[in-house]
C-alpha cells in the first residue's frame, strides 16, 4: 500500500514539474531582420495606399499663352495642380502662379487634365480665377460635367505643425510623365531669396513639372504646394506652407465652409522635433 502511494506521489510531482516547464518555455525567437522586414512591408502598404489617395485629386495644368507680336507662336507652359474644393457646378484647383502667368502677353487659355485609374485622361477647359506672384499661387476652376473627383478637407494639418523627419509625399507630372509620386522627409522651415515668407524645405525628389502639385503627409493631408526645386540636384524641394495657402485664399475672399477664418501663426510653422 505504501509503495502504491509513493508511486502516485511521484507521478503527480512529475506532472506538476512538466506543467511548470511548459509555462516557462520562452517565446519563439523572431530574428530582428524579420521584424524589420515586417515593418517595411507595413510602411510600403501605407505608402501605396496614400499614393492612390493623393493621385485622385491631382491634375495636370497647361497654359497656352498667346504672345504679342506678328506671327509669334503661342507659348505653352505646363505644371501640376491639386483639386481642393467643389461646389454644385465646378471644381477648384490650386497651382503655382508661374505655371499660369501670361506676363505682359494679351491672353492665355487654360486646360486641366484629369487622371483616372482606368487610364482615361480627359482634358477640360479651365478658367483662371485669381493669382498672386507674392505667394506663387493661383486658383483655377473647371466645370464638373460628368467628372468625379474626391475632394479632401485641406485644413486638417493647419494647426498640426510638421515634425523633424516626418515623411512627406509629392505628386506631379514631371517631363510629361503623369501622376508621379515621390517621397522623402520634412527637413526644416527655411527662407529663400525672393520669397517674403518661410517655406517648407524637404527631401522629396522634385522635377520640372511638379510645380503646383500637392505636398502631403503620410495620411494624404495637404501640407503645402510644391513651387521650387533645387537648382543643383532633384533630391530636395521647397513648398508653400499650408498656412500661406490659406492666407492667399482669404486675401482673395475665397473662404469655403470647412475653412477656419483664422490660420496658424507663422511662428507655429517652425521646426518641431520629436
Amino acid at each position: 500500500m505504501r509503495k502504491w502511494w509513493l508511486t502516485l506521489f511521484f507521478l503527480l510531482f512529475m506532472v506538476i514539474v512538466a506543467g511548470c516547464d511548459a509555462m516557462q518555455q520562452p517565446r519563439p525567437y523572431v530574428p530582428k531582420a524579420d521584424m524589420q522586414s515586417e515593418a517595411a512591408l507595413v510602411m510600403q502598404g501605407k505608402l501605396m495606399e496614400t499614393r492612390e489617395v493623393i493621385r485622385e485629386a491631382a491634375i495636370g495644368v497647361e497654359a497656352v499663352v498667346f504672345r504679342s507680336g506678328f506671327l509669334r507662336a503661342p507659348l505653352t507652359q505646363t505644371g501640376s495642380g491639386y483639386v481642393f474644393y467643389e461646389d454644385e457646378n465646378y471644381y477648384y484647383a490650386l497651382t503655382n502662379h508661374h505655371v499660369v502667368d501670361r506676363g505682359s502677353h494679351p491672353r492665355a487659355e487654360y486646360t486641366v487634365t484629369l487622371f483616372y485609374r482606368d487610364g482615361a485622361n480627359p482634358s477640360v477647359s479651365a478658367e483662371l480665377l485669381f493669382k498672386d506672384d507674392a505667394y506663387d499661387l493661383a486658383v483655377l476652376r473647371f466645370a464638373k460635367g460628368t467628372h468625379t473627383i474626391p475632394v479632401r478637407d485641406i485644413s486638417t494639418r493647419l494647426n498640426a505643425p510638421l515634425k523633424a523627419g516626418e515623411m512627406l509625399l509629392a505628386v506631379g507630372n514631371p517631363s510629361g510623365i503623369n501622376m508621379i509620386v515621390t517621397f522623402g522627409e520634412f527637413l526644416s522651415i527655411t527662407t529663400i531669396e525672393s520669397v517674403a515668407f518661410p517655406v517648407i524645405f524637404h527631401s522629396v525628389m522634385i522635377f520640372s513639372g511638379h510645380s503646383g502639385g500637392a505636398l502631403t503627409d503620410l495620411d494624404g493631408n495637404l501640407v503645402g504646394i510644391n513651387a521650387w526645386g533645387n537648382s543643383t540636384d532633384n533630391s530636395s524641394g521647397l513648398a508653400v506652407p499650408l498656412a500661406k495657402i490659406m492666407e492667399f485664399l482669404e486675401n482673395h475672399d475665397f473662404i469655403v465652409n470647412y475653412f477656419e477664418t483664422t490660420h496658424t501663426d507663422e511662428n507655429e510653422m517652425s521646426l518641431h522635433p520629436d
